[in-house]
């Protein structure tokens, strides 16, 4: 059919220019006939020539539409987007449709695969893309609302599109309006109770606009509390307190309620919270009145607690099985006999029950507990670890035991317990190499620890017990102390760094400023620093 087309228009040709010669030549003058021929032959030529290039295809370069079908985009626009996209892959061959949301894939029927819409993977589909398609493509158009997950790939993508010469266009979306949407985020809070207990969770909520928002907690599918919440723009948490139940598993749920808020699906979380039974405690110490507020406290929790001396505690499996927890409170090593050792022991790691050490000045390594069986359960390690080498310092402590120290009726804490604990935590940071002593001062001084070598740890040990029993009574006179103190000093050489810590509420019967400054300026000529600090 093609070569029959071609060889009547060659004929056409020859006709038309033999009928032009043969006109010329025997001089006809029907210029008018001629030119009647001439344009007919011309029309048959078009109209040949035409059905010859019909029958050629012609040859396009593949072009992209990518479409974004997320649920931040609004329902009509899904609609109209949809109409448009089909009736765009229809226009022309080499058209082809991929659209995404939680995954990518591409339309080859008037039946659109399903992607997911709880998110916007544009650069999955960019992916596809080059993967179907190459350098082969002429444009990509991409329809989005901008809503996407991880922009900087999919602007590598465009780049990357761009520099092999592929046309990117972008085409905006009618997202959906957020402005009144309250998202409520996953419940934080504690995983396991005590029955009896009151305990907080916390929920995270996010909102465009200030507004007012009915709460609702459910427990195991039951209304347990109901109120009226404040939201602040932004993020906020609400802090909301249960009380744990029967033991078993407790079922949380939260729903805000807003009248305003058209995405309801998003305003509620939930969580799980394991209630135990409360515990049985066996409560070990030898100071039972200093023990006796958290003994109280644990029992209005509702802890049965059984408080006994060290001595009484019981070593055989049957007598300790009955007890879920086992709690020392500031015991000595020594207090203990291997057999009670090797039961808390057995109670701990073959029986999967507690053990609580509480701490004080006879625990962990003051206690003697390293390198007995016991101290592998404990949280913390007992070696204490490598510090940065430094020079030997003397550290005399001069504390203020005067009766303003006491406080008065309003006083919630009295600066003498301040002072006690500061000091205390003060020796604590010495080494064997370093030299302690401690003075406390009223009308009188005296010397509660003459400076001396700090030693091992029993030594800290002494010096702590001394700091602990001291009571406010008398007057002050502080400068008579600080002078003994600087006298003392600049008597006995021990080290090269020799320190004084002054610890006061302040307020001295003796001694003048001049006579302060000149007793400071003499310990320093002599390389001894003092500080201070001022308990109110």
């Amino acid at each position: 059919m093609a070569l029959s087309h071609w060889i009547s228009l060659v004929i056409l040709i020859g006709c038309s220019i033999g009928t032009v010669l043969l006109a010329w030549k025997i001089k006809l003058r029907w210029g008018l006939g001629l030119l009647f021929r001439l344009v007919l032959f011309m029309l048959i030529g078009i109209s040949i020539y035409g059905e010859i290039l019909a029958d050629q295809p012609i040859e396009f370069l593949p072009e992209v539409l990518i479409l974004d079908r997320s649920d931040s985009i609004s329902e009509e626009e899904l609609f109209n987007s949809q109409v448009s996209a089909t009736v765009w892959k229809n226009l022309r061959p080499n058209r082809h449709l991929i659209i995404f949301g939680s995954s990518t894939d591409v339309v080859l029927s008037s039946r659109w695969p399903e992607v997911g819409n709880k998110a916007s993977n544009l650069d999955e589909a960019l992916c596809i893309v080059e993967t179907l398609f190459g350098e082969s493509l002429d444009r990509i158009l991409i329809a989005t609302d901008g809503m996407i997950e991880h922009p900087e790939e999919v602007e590598g993508w465009i780049e990357r599109f761009q520099k092999s010469g592929t046309k990117v266009d972008l085409i905006s979306q009618r997202g959906v309006d957020y402005s009144s949407d309250v998202y409520v985020g996953r419940i934080k809070g504690v995983s396991r109770v005590w029955t009896g207990t009151r305990f907080p969770i916390i929920l995270p909520v996010v909102t465009k606009e200030e507004s007012q928002a009915n709460l609702q907690i459910f427990v195991n599918g039951t209304l347990y509390k109901e109120s009226l919440v404040e939201l602040r723009a932004g993020s906020s948490s609400l802090l909301i307190w249960l009380d744990a139940g029967n033991p078993g598993v407790m079922h949380v749920e939260a729903r805000l309620k807003i009248d305003a808020d058209e995405f309801q699906e998003n305003n509620s979380a939930y969580t799980s919270v394991q209630v135990f039974a409360q515990p049985r405690i066996l409560f070990i110490t030898r100071s039972e009145p200093i023990a006796a507020k958290l003994v109280q406290n644990l029992r209005e929790e509702g802890s049965e607690v059984s408080m006994i001396s060290p001595d009484l505690f019981p070593t055989t499996i049957e007598e300790l099985e009955k007890f879920q927890v086992i709690m020392v409170h500031d015991i000595l090593a020594q207090d203990f006999n291997y057999e009670q050792m090797q039961a808390i022991k057995i109670h701990v790691l073959e029986m999967g029950k507690g053990l609580i050490f509480l701490g004080g000045r006879n625990s962990f390594t003051l206690g003697g507990y390293q390198k007995t069986i016991l101290e592998p359960l404990f949280p913390v390690r007992l070696t204490p670890p490598d510090r940065i080498q430094r020079v030997p310092m003397t550290f005399l402590l001069v504390l203020d035991r005067s009766g303003s120290m006491a406080g008065d009726r309003d006083t919630d804490i009295a600066p003498i317990d301040l002072t006690r604990e500061a000091a205390m935590r003060a020796i604590e940071t010495l080494r064997p190499d370093d030299y302690l002593g401690v003075m406390t001062f009223s009308a009188t001084t005296n010397w509660d620890v003459d400076i001396r070598r700090v030693g091992e740890g029993l030594e800290l040990r002494t010096a702590q017990d001394k700091v602990s029993q001291i009571v406010a009574s008398g007057t002050t006179y502080m400068y008579q102390a600080l002078d003994q103190a600087v006298d003392q000093m600049l008597a006995i050489k021990t080290t090269d760094h020799p320190h004084i810590l002054l610890m006061t509420d302040g307020v001295s019967g003796d001694g003048s400023q001049d006579e302060f400054v000149r007793l400071v300026r003499t310990a320093r000529e002599n390389g001894i620093t003092i500080s201070t600090k001022i308990e109110k």
